[in-house]
């Protein structure tokens, strides 16, 4: 199956961007509360892997399997949304952050995913989601 990554370069450490990202602490117990409220209703969980239900109108189900502070993994669940892993590694001073999709279509509809991200979605991907979390730690002082 067919992988979309975008990779950037965040000025900060991988700990302090995989714990702002994922609202996933790198180094204590993570809160319940921030964590429902960044993925949605917790239905399970087990060790660093929980299961939620979004709260957008498909309800998807996801099982979020956190490796702080190096991976965040995303399994779409009863669902042909794609799954989404996000790795933080040490790059000089800061973290080279690796957002990357599986899509689990085939054929003719993987092909058009994969032409409109490299065409079109992967800015607005970019924008949406990477250039915050950049924006945050430089208005932190950290670039």
């Amino acid at each position: 199956m067919p992988i979309l990554q975008i990779e950037a370069y965040v000025p900060a450490s991988p700990a302090q961007v995989f714990s702002h990202v994922t609202a996933f602490p790198a180094g204590s117990a993570p809160d319940d509360r921030l964590l429902e409220e960044k993925y949605g209703r917790l239905l399970s969980r087990e060790g660093n892997c929980y299961t939620f239900q979004d709260n957008t109108e498909s309800a998807n189900k996801w099982r979020c399997s956190f490796d702080p502070p190096h991976r965040r993994v995303m399994q779409a669940l009863e669902s042909t949304w794609s799954d989404r892993t996000d790795t933080f590694e040490a790059a000089g001073d800061g973290t080279r952050w690796t957002l990357s999709w599986e899509l689990k279509s085939q054929g003719i509809t993987a092909l058009c995913k994969t032409l409109f991200f490299r065409f079109k979605d992967r800015k607005q991907i970019y924008s949406d989601l990477v250039q915050p979390v950049i924006d945050h730690f430089q208005r932190q002082g950290y670039y």
